[in-house]
């Protein structure tokens, strides 16, 4: 078994059409307004999430370029559909909710994955979720004052048995 914390791992779920998608639950000890700004100002989103442009409003524009050797699309596009601060953020297929709670608040982030039919589906879990966990780790870390290196290698999914894996390895 793998080193990755239970609670951080992630699950692959999967839309009655057929695509897939990735969800995080964090719980973070800092403020729903705090945890909205990571998210939402471009300059705190440099910090921590992959290279974005992006017009925080709704019907925004939104650029993200993922880079390297990406088994999903690399550069992403589109308008902001949900823009309802300091709760939901829809960015295409991603989505952030925020829910304020006793300790702080709860992070649920979600991806629906559009990638090519031919796509290996282990790679769903070891590419696209360990991916995302990398990004989740590196908010956690910017809303803690933390240093984060962005080129800290993706934790291996591999022989990581996390909820919905089943789906996408038949």
């Amino acid at each position: 078994m793998n080193d990755i914390a239970t609670s951080h791992r992630g699950s692959v779920g999967q839309l009655e059409d057929g695509r897939f998608f990735v969800l995080f639950e964090r719980q973070t000890p800092h403020s729903i307004d705090h945890v909205w700004q990571a998210i939402t100002n471009p300059e705190q989103l440099q910090v921590w999430f992959p290279e974005i442009s992006l017009d925080a409003e709704l019907g925004g524009q939104f650029k993200i370029w993922f880079g390297g050797e990406c088994d999903g699309p690399a550069h992403v596009e589109g308008t902001v559909s949900e823009f309802d601060p300091p709760n939901t953020l829809q960015l295409g297929g991603m989505r952030f909710e925020l829910e304020e709670n006793d300790q702080g608040c709860l992070i649920r982030f979600s991806d629906i994955l559009n990638m090519a039919q031919d796509m290996a589906p282990i790679q769903i879990t070891d590419s696209v979720l360990s991916g995302w966990h990398r990004f989740m780790d590196a908010l956690q870390a910017h809303l803690s004052g933390e240093p984060f290196d962005r080129d800290v290698p993706e934790p291996s999914y591999r022989d990581v048995d996390v909820p919905g894996k089943e789906l996408v390895t038949h």
